[in-house]
């Protein structure tokens, strides 16, 4: 991340007016990348053991150091951008010194011991089958960010200000759609185990129900909300007139992008990779890149804001296809 600084900005959307800015932000980023990872890798680990207290008091003490170091560092030290990089990689680490001291104060079997970091080959393959596609997941997201920045590039910075700020609202909803969805692997992955298909099929009917039914009310409220969400955090006119627009097709599919998310958790628990691959580099993927070139040509800014919502339908479609052709009969 840092030999590359200069083209990854720049591919990241910066322009020469921008990029002393987002350079400042990313270097103690790069920086402190290795605490990041550490965190969200030990956030699940304790949740796997059943410490999800433990692990919710880590992520929340680290955002709110977070919260707190931000205006310190940005406006009360004068650090500006790498202020706020730099008081997001402190959260990080204060979350991560306090899951180490659960880990060595309350863990029945967790351990820090460099001895002990071995697994064998079929461990480490399942490891692998479950954790690529979470990962290209993951991977798909940021170079969705990127594309979109490099095609709004043309209509102006305001424009790519606006749809920063949409999907760090639209996020939000996104994280809570995958906490509850997420929430549900365990008890999936284990009824598989037992291949207990009753229970399979009422734990499958219930998520769907509540699931759905929160993507509607968190897409209800952020369409009517979106202007006030957009000024929050930026009261220019013309960005919350164009960040709203976005901001509403961005979620208008988030009851959607719930089923997707729901499906893709099931197939990881069943240990069917291939489905779950598939939908993990379809929706802020290979899908979506086709879809935003498609849409781009054919009507310009409105097909590039429009394109996650397209893919999005076309993703659950798909996933909907995969699900009644590998799983259907498994939970019957």
């Amino acid at each position: 991340m840092l030999i590359f600084r200069v083209p990854v900005l720049y591919l990241l959307g910066a322009d020469d007016e921008t990029f002393v800015y987002a350079s400042d932000y990313f270097i103690p980023l790069a920086v402190g990348a290795p605490f990041v990872m550490l965190s969200f890798i030990h956030s699940n680990i304790l949740r796997s053991e059943g410490m999800s207290k433990e692990s919710m008091i880590g992520t929340v003490t680290g955002a709110l150091v977070n919260i707190i170091l931000d205006p310190v560092l940005i406006s009360g030290v004068g650090m500006g951008a790498s202020g706020a990089a730099i008081a997001t990689v402190i959260g990080y680490i204060s979350a991560d010194l306090i899951y180490l001291f659960f880990v060595r104060r309350r863990s029945q079997v967790l351990s820090v011991s460099v001895r002990n970091a071995r697994v064998n080959m079929k461990t480490l393959m399942q490891i692998l089958g479950i954790g690529i596609p979470a990962a290209l997941a993951n991977l798909m997201q940021s170079f969705t960010s990127v594309m979109m920045n490099q095609y709004l590039l043309p209509y102006g910075n305001d424009k790519i200000a606006a749809m920063g700020i949409v999907l760090k609202v639209s996020m939000i909803a996104l994280l809570i759609l995958t906490g509850f969805a997420f929430g549900g692997q365990p008890l999936f992955g284990y009824y598989f185990g037992l291949d207990d298909r009753a229970r399979l099929s009422r734990l499958f009917r219930f998520m769907f129900i509540f699931i759905l039914s929160v993507a509607i009310v968190l897409t209800l409220l952020i369409v009517i909300l979106a202007p006030v969400l957009i000024e929050v955090f930026m009261d220019d006119e013309m960005i919350i007139r164009d960040g709203s627009l976005m901001l509403r097709l961005q979620v208008i599919t988030m009851p959607l992008v719930g089923i997707i998310l729901l499906l893709t958790i099931i197939f990881q628990a069943a240990g069917e990779v291939t489905g779950s691959f598939i939908l993990s580099i379809g929706r802020q993927g290979v899908i979506f890149l086709i879809v935003l070139l498609l849409l781009n040509c054919l009507t310009g800014y409105t097909g590039v804001i429009s394109a996650q919502a397209v893919s999005d339908v076309i993703t659950a479609l798909l996933a909907f296809l995969l699900f009644h052709i590998r799983l259907r009969s498994r939970m019957r």
